[in-house]
């Protein structure tokens, strides 16, 4: 027998290594004919009916193109099926990063919906929730046309949208611990789609007929592709269901944890002027506690750093003798004003339905004391700490 000397077992070693590793690359992680076998979704809705069919609508991965694909049925495990016997393959929600629930869905049927793809196992935790400012199934078949404008689809937008706009998307998981803690209320944004307009002006219809179905993203017959309406409205899930007009979720803005960037608006009057102010946020610190007293306070506490974006519009203000501190505090003073405003207001709002999650804090506060208190949130104190600086 030849003794190898370690040179030569090292070379065998990695010659070893080498063809073990190139017949891994060889060999595909899943099976080719399984994934034939899927419906591989971006994102789903679900839409329940008066006489309580629950439709499901989906936007699919199909060789790069996105389609739109649609079943019902009686309950939900039916209308899944029934989706798949009508494609010959069977949905699969794992990499799903979007749920899209109708505008006419009610909290009760949100929750049974939402329970049963959770404890089912078939949607990851973290995927998205957002509600539609129409039906799941029109939303669905508008946004498989948004791929033309951006080549993704619609889940890529909600992403961007949780990380550089004024928007916090919640997940399921985080949706489902709202509904079912003491405050009883989540609160989710409205996403709705507008027709881009073509080179001349005009507008195509999209959506609402099932001739996107089969090929929503390869549409040629004059159909427009879609631009996304920004978020500006929400939905809260409680008793009832219902949009949250812009004025009243304007506050969500400020103290949601998840809104880092976006514009801030403010108005000023300096001087016998009046001034429309517009800043970048740039850096947001906030909070909500809550404890009990002679009875319920509340505090809101914002911390926020913006950048002005209009310095030129004050500079004859300084030109004509006011110190830049002066014009600055006024600035800072306008903006605290109206962050005030529009966190009280979304307070009195969430008084009906606790989608802030007071209730929540209160009873992490002090269990005993929630236990004998009303539960009436009119009862509650709040106080404001806004502090806002502007450079």
């Amino acid at each position: 027998m030849i003794k190898l000397n370690r040179k030569h077992k090292n070379s065998l070693l990695v010659l070893f290594f080498t063809a073990m590793f190139i017949l891994i690359s060889l060999t595909p992680l899943v099976p080719g004919n399984e994934i034939e076998t899927r419906l591989m979704v971006n994102s789903v809705g679900f839409d329940v009916k008066e006489d309580g069919t629950v439709e499901v609508s989906a936007e699919t991965i199909n060789g790069g193109k996105n389609e739109f694909i649609h079943g019902e049925g009686r309950v939900l495990s039916d209308a899944l099926m029934n989706l798949n016997e009508r494609y010959g393959r069977k949905i699969e929600l794992g990499h799903c990063g979007l749920v899209v629930l109708g505008s006419d869905i009610t909290t009760p049927q949100a929750v049974a919906v939402m329970i049963n793809i959770l404890s089912d196992g078939m949607i990851n935790t973290g995927c998205s929730v957002v509600s539609a400012d129409v039906s799941a199934r029109e939303f669905m078949q508008s946004a498989v046309l948004l791929t033309k404008s951006t080549g993704g689809g619609v889940s890529e937008y909600v992403s961007y949208a949780d990380a550089y706009e004024s928007v916090t998307i919640p997940s399921i998981l985080e949706t489902m611990q709202s509904l079912s803690s003491k405050s009883g209320a989540a609160v989710v944004p409205i996403i709705g789609f507008r027709e881009k307009p073509s080179e001349d002006g005009k507008s195509g219809s999209i959506g609402g007929s099932d001739s996107t179905e089969q090929s929503g993203s390869q549409n040629d017959s004059g159909s427009k592709v879609t631009e996304i309406n920004p978020s500006v409205t929400v939905r809260v899930f409680g008793k009832e269901s219902y949009e949250l007009e812009e004025s009243d979720a304007r506050g969500l803005i400020w103290i949601t944890s998840r809104t880092k960037g976006g514009l801030a608006d403010a108005d000023m009057d300096f001087d016998g002027k009046r001034f429309e102010l517009s800043s970048v946020i740039e850096e947001k610190k906030q909070g909500i506690e809550a404890e009990f007293a002679d009875g319920p306070i509340v505090t809101f506490s914002v911390e926020a750093r913006l950048k002005f974006t209009q310095r030129y519009e004050l500079l004859d203000k300084v030109e004509e003798g006011h110190p830049i501190d002066e014009v600055l505090d006024n600035v800072n003073a306008a903006y605290e004003a109206r962050i005030t405003d529009d966190i009280k207001r979304v307070a009195e709002r969430s008084v009906k339905d606790d989608f802030l999650g007071i209730r929540t804090k209160l009873y992490r506060a002090d269990p005993k004391r929630y236990n004998e208190w009303s539960g009436d949130l009119s009862e509650a104190e709040y106080r404001f700490d806004i502090k806002v600086r502007v450079v």
